[in-house]
Order: structure tokens, then sequence, then C-alpha cells
């Protein structure tokens, strides 16, 4: 509710106003206070099965620039992050 709604509440309706207020306040706080939710566990997917997520060339992965769901593992070997990927195939339907 703006500044402006506020003005235009009647008086007698100014309490429920309050308390509808302190109740989202109170609300907003649990949240702030709560633990963190454990992130799930990530899946490292080979560059065959990630291609096939994207419905691309296996090729295609190695030469994306900045690929976001890249994982090194060792020197010379990579793996995908499912996790990742499956954010960054959304961003693009979006």
């Amino acid at each position: 509710m703006t500044a402006d709604e506020i003005a235009c509440v009647a008086v007698e309706e100014l309490p429920a106003v309050i308390g509808e207020l302190a109740r989202l306040q109170s609300l907003a706080m649990a949240r702030l206070l709560a633990p963190a939710a454990p992130e799930t566990a990530d899946t490292l997917l080979t560059a065959e099965e990630a291609a096939k997520r994207l419905k691309v060339p296996r090729a295609t992965l190695y030469k994306m620039r900045d690929c976001p769901f890249r994982v090194r593992v060792s020197a010379g070997r990579v793996r995908f992050s499912e996790r990742k990927l499956l954010a960054y195939i959304d961003r693009r339907v979006r």
C-alpha cells in the first residue's frame, strides 16, 4: 500500500490496515530469520547428455564462450551442471 492509498483510507478502517501491515511485517521478518533452504544436489552431465537437452551438436557445447553451466572437473575433463543448464534453458525460453 502506498502513502497515497493510506491517505484515502477512512479513519475507521485504519486499525484494520495497521493490523494487516503488522501481519505482513511479521511474515517478512520470519522469512528473513528462517534458515536458508539447502540447495538441491546438482548432477554433472556429460557433453552428450547436455547436448541432447539443448538439442545441439556436442561440439557446440565446447565452442560456447562463457558457458554458464560448464564445470571443469580436471585438466581436459569437463562436465555440465544440470541445475545451471535447466536455468539457462528456462531463461532462453522466456
